[in-house]
């Protein structure tokens, strides 16, 4: 399907950045987590925890990516896409973690 593309309002700019906030704090936890728990020996309630950061991480990728392609705003594209490296990244340690 084509995406028509966005040159988004300020208000939809500040979402956008609100949004990012967000998903920099879920990665921000997530990586501190993945830092501090030794494979094996995490409590339940921190691996279910982590598993739910994982979860949510993924779903708001989800919208990154589809954002990406479709900005016209070379800034707000540059923040997305630093955000979805920072979600790879987390995402790959915590496949690591788990091997």
């Amino acid at each position: 399907t084509l995406f028509r593309s966005l040159s988004p309002s300020p208000e939809q700019i500040g979402k956008i950045r609100s949004e990012l906030e967000v998903v920099n704090g879920n990665v921000k936890v997530m990586s501190e987590m993945l830092a501090e728990l030794v494979p094996g020996q995490a409590s339940p309630s921190d691996v279910e925890l982590l598993s739910e950061l994982n979860r949510t991480c993924r779903h708001m990728q989800q919208r990154v990516v589809e954002l990406i392609p479709r900005l016209l705003n070379e800034q707000l594209t540059e923040e997305l896409l630093l955000v979805n490296d920072n979600l790879n990244n987390v995402f790959l340690r915590h496949e690591i973690g788990r091997a």
